[in-house]
């Protein structure tokens, strides 16, 4: 198979994040990637921390926790290269106290 036109890495590629605002401790939620690239992107990877969590364009966390908390790599891979985008969740806790500046929820 041969793709005709201007051949391209992943170009563009974002990270969204369903819900959308305050993501409470107990939801659950659903990152998804995507880019643009010719030919198609062909492999997804999701990284927190250098470890890999997933191969599909969306990765979905439920019951999620304040340990969640963090930031998210999408990388988007073609046969002419890759490109990462990147996301930070913030988990609120239902109930968060603060000593010697090291948080802690209560569950």
């Amino acid at each position: 198979l041969r793709t005709v036109g201007n051949t391209n890495p992943p170009k563009n590629v974002s990270v969204s994040i369903t819900p959308s605002g305050e993501i409470l401790e107990g939801s659950s939620v659903t990152l998804t990637c995507s880019s643009d690239a010719n030919p198609p992107v062909q492999n997804y990877n999701w990284f927190k921390e250098k470890i890999l969590l997933g191969k599909e364009s969306t990765h979905i966390i439920p019951n999620i926790s304040f340990q969640d908390s963090g930031e998210y790599k999408c990388k988007s891979s073609n046969e002419h290269g890759s490109k990462y985008s990147s996301v930070i969740l913030n988990v609120m806790c239902k109930l968060m106290f603060t000593l010697y500046n090291l948080k802690f929820c209560v569950l």
